[in-house]
C-alpha cells in the first residue's frame, strides 16, 4: 500500500510515498463498507468519523481510549504509550525483521543517522547469525 503525504503534512516539509503493510489497506476499506450499508460514506465523506459522520479531530483522544480498553496504557518501563509509539514500533520492526535504515528512513521522512541513532539496540536476523556463526 502507497499513501502520498503531502509537504504540508510532513514534519520535515518534503512530499514523500509512505509505504504501509497491506493490512492497513483494510482499515481504509471501511469507507467502501459504509457506503454499501448508506452509512455516512458518500465521495465527500470522511473514512475516520464517528457514528454521526463527523470528522475526528483528535485521533490522540482515540489512541488513549483504545490503549485503556486494551489494558496496555504504559510500556515495558511504565512511561505512558503515546500514539508516536505506533512509528516507534514500526521501525523497531522493520529492523527486525532485515529492512536497512537507509530504507526505513526514506519511507518514515527522517534520515538514516536518527534511526541508527535511536534504534541500534534493535537486534537484526543478520546480527544474530553474524555473531554465532562458527567457522573452525
Amino acid at each position: 500500500m502507497h499513501v502520498v503525504v503531502e509537504a504540508t503534512h510532513s514534519k520535515v516539509k518534503k512530499k514523500r510515498i509512505a509505504v504501509g503493510l497491506d493490512i492497513a489497506a483494510m482499515a481504509i476499506s471501511v469507507q467502501g463498507r459504509r457506503r454499501e450499508a448508506k452509512d455516512h460514506a458518500g465521495d465527500d465523506d470522511y473514512v475516520w468519523c464517528d457514528t454521526d459522520g463527523e470528522v475526528i479531530k483528535d485521533f490522540r483522544e482515540g489512541f488513549n481510549n483504545l490503549i485503556k480498553a486494551a489494558g496496555v496504557e504504559t510500556d515495558t518501563q511504565c512511561k505512558k504509550l503515546a500514539i508516536y509509539s505506533l512509528r516507534h514500533y514500526y521501525i523497531s520492526h522493520r529492523i527486525r525483521h532485515g529492512v536497512d535504515a537507509y530504507r526505513l528512513a526514506k519511507a518514515t521522512g527522517t534520515s538514516p543517522d536518527m534511526i541508527q541513532r535511536f534504534y541500534d539496540h534493535v537486534e537484526t536476523p543478520d546480527m544474530t547469525d553474524e555473531l554465532t556463526k562458527y567457522k573452525g
